[in-house]
């Protein structure tokens, strides 16, 4: 009997017990192949028991999806603990958040816990850039960028959810908002001729 199915396939599962029929139920052992099970990409952990005469259990806890993890140009599906779950067929997971930086994959879990205090705004992250391994870049679905600050990114989350509920920065023309600097923003405006000139602050 197995439990807990959802991405992993029930042949999958029993392709690396390598159970046959007929075989000693004494001769199988669970810890082996609880080690076996696990190396499942879905599979986060197993529990195995025997129960005699003639019957064997087999729980799974599967890995939830957290992000789709850019790295060199390729894109892999990373659980909340940053471990890569599959490389191909990610079709059916391009509304995750896309994770950019050669740490980013251990760091998410963390960002991501961080931004879910402010739901609203956090549904609307597209990718998070991990910049130098210290702090982040978020780009939001309408192309407006954030720059969080390194430290205390709640504070700077909570103002930037705050600021966008009375005035609805994030909804306007404008390229990024910087929160680098504590207790200000900086807004960066959008060249009015795209082909001329650098970006203006105010």
């Amino acid at each position: 009997k197995i439990l807990g199915l959802e991405e992993t396939s029930r042949e999958s599962a029993l392709r690396v017990l390598a159970i046959q029929p007929g075989a000693p139920i004494l001769a199988f052992d669970p810890e082996s192949a609880k080690a076996a099970v696990e190396t499942l990409p879905w599979v986060r952990r197993a529990a195995i028991e025997r129960r005699l005469p003639d019957s064997i259990r087999l729980h799974l806890i599967e890995r939830r999806p957290l992000a789709l993890w850019q790295r060199a140009g390729k894109l892999s599906l990373i659980d909340d603990e940053g471990v890569v779950i599959l490389r191909e067929g990610l079709a059916r997971f391009r509304q995750l958040p896309i994770v950019i930086g050669e740490m980013a994959s251990k760091k998410a879990n963390a960002l991501f816990a961080t931004l879910q205090s402010e739901p609203a705004l956090a549904t609307t992250v597209a990718t998070a850039t991990l910049i130098g391994k210290r702090r982040w870049n978020l780009r939001l679905q309408n192309g407006v960028e954030i720059y969080l600050p390194e430290d205390d990114i709640a504070t700077a989350w909570a103002s930037l959810a705050e600021y966008n509920r009375r005035e609805g920065i994030t909804k306007r023309k404008i390229a990024a908002v910087d929160l680098r600097l504590k207790g200000r923003f900086v807004v960066r405006l959008l060249p009015k001729r795209p082909s001329h000139g650098n970006e203006r602050e105010t």
